[in-house]
């Protein structure tokens, strides 16, 4: 269905047969299509960082003028996909679909403005993501000047380590593991 008949079908029946009202909807429809059309192809382009060789990585740097030296092509991507995704209204959808353009960045987010801070909780990983500290750059970015972010992660508990076998642990990074300092 086209945006003009959508438009169309959206209003009480004495209006459509209005003709200055019936060209207003058919111009706004063909702006509309258009738009959507412009959409997708945006879509398509976002969708090619993750493909588009290490090399073409530097032309999507260039267009949003972003320098990483040193960085690997995966955390590039990363930051490449979070700066395509980086406009809207700070939400605790938009902070989610920022982290998540990160690897094994699936979150929950939780906003508490009494204290000015949000919550993400990591559920993707056990244990530390490795890139938590570009993610908490890039939230810098966005983030209001008076709001924190508090990570939270996910460890194995006693009760799962217990149940592993010596074979499971020895795979497991020990990153995964929760330790207190002895006092």
């Amino acid at each position: 269905m086209s945006s003009y008949d959508a438009l169309r079908k959206s209003v009480p029946g004495f209006v459509r047969s209005e003709p200055v009202l019936d060209l207003i909807y058919r111009r706004t429809g063909l702006v509309l299509d258009k738009l959507c059309a412009d959409i997708s192809l945006l879509k398509g382009m976002v969708e090619s960082i993750t493909t588009c060789p290490d090399e073409g990585l530097l032309f999507w740097e260039c267009l949003f003028d972003m320098e990483n030296p040193g960085l690997s092509p995966q955390s590039r991507r990363e930051l490449l996909r979070m700066r395509c995704r980086g406009t809207g209204t700070l939400t605790e959808e938009f902070i989610a679909s920022l982290v998540e353009s990160f690897e094994n960045g699936e979150v929950v987010v939780t906003d508490h403005p009494r204290d000015s801070m949000v919550e993400i909780r990591f559920t993707s990983t056990i244990g530390t993501p490795t890139n938590i500290e570009a993610v908490r750059e890039a939230l810098d970015d966005y983030l209001h000047a008076h709001y924190d972010a508090i990570f939270t992660f996910r460890y194995l508990m006693v009760r799962e380590v217990a149940a592993m076998t010596v074979a499971q642990m020895e795979s497991m990074l020990l990153d995964s593991f929760a330790f207190t300092k002895g006092g």
